[in-house]
């Protein structure tokens, strides 16, 4: 969950009552324990990882960042051993997360006022262009559903908060994320 806001609504509502789940907030870009933990969790106990970050390129950035269990640089994993690294790309490369939301494909069926949508500035253009250009030959990192993860990028067009969600009524937020877990979970044939 990328904001803190949003984690504390969940667990307010009682979400993982619900839906058996362990939810995980970066409180925004995520530090290097966090991603580690994400993927460990993934990794080691195979639990699906599922992603939910405002309609926005930094928010996308912001899932992608789970795919780098660490911070260090290239030359500082070679000075501590090949084990290392070699642990570490593995990590890195197992790592999958389905994206569940805000996805712009899903704005539309919202129908939430046009006030909650915000126009994309020159930074966040740029940042598109960044997230398309890191995706080349890593597709299945971060993972959309029925829908491509091009296609996703290809509608944003304007920005929206996951607090707009709360326009739909304060119980909305975890219902329809509930929703959005047990419809993947369909689409895979597991047991919801």
């Amino acid at each position: 969950v990328e904001k803190e806001g949003i984690y504390t609504r969940l667990c307010q509502d009682g979400f993982f009552r619900d839906m058996p789940c362990i939810l995980i907030t970066g409180k925004g870009f995520p530090d290097l324990a966090t991603r580690q933990l994400v993927q460990i969790l993934h990794c080691k106990l195979k639990l699906p990882v599922y992603g939910l970050c405002d309609c926005n390129p930094f928010g996308v950035s912001l899932l992608q960042s789970y795919q780098y269990s660490s911070g260090m640089s290239s030359s500082m994993t070679a000075r501590q051993g090949s084990r290392n690294s070699k642990h570490h790309a593995a990590v890195t490369a197992n790592l999958r997360m389905e994206w569940i939301g805000l996805l712009p494909s899903s704005i539309p069926q919202l129908e939430l006022p046009r006030h909650v949508h915000q126009p994309m500035t020159k930074l966040d253009q740029r940042r598109l262009q960044t997230i398309r250009q890191q995706r080349r030959g890593n597709s299945e990192v971060l993972r959309c559903g029925p829908v491509s993860f091009e296609a996703e990028l290809d509608a944003m067009t304007t920005k929206v908060e996951l607090e707009a969600l709360h326009w739909k009524g304060m119980d909305f937020l975890a219902r329809w994320v509930g929703q959005q877990i047990r419809s993947r979970q369909t689409m895979r044939g597991e047991q919801c």
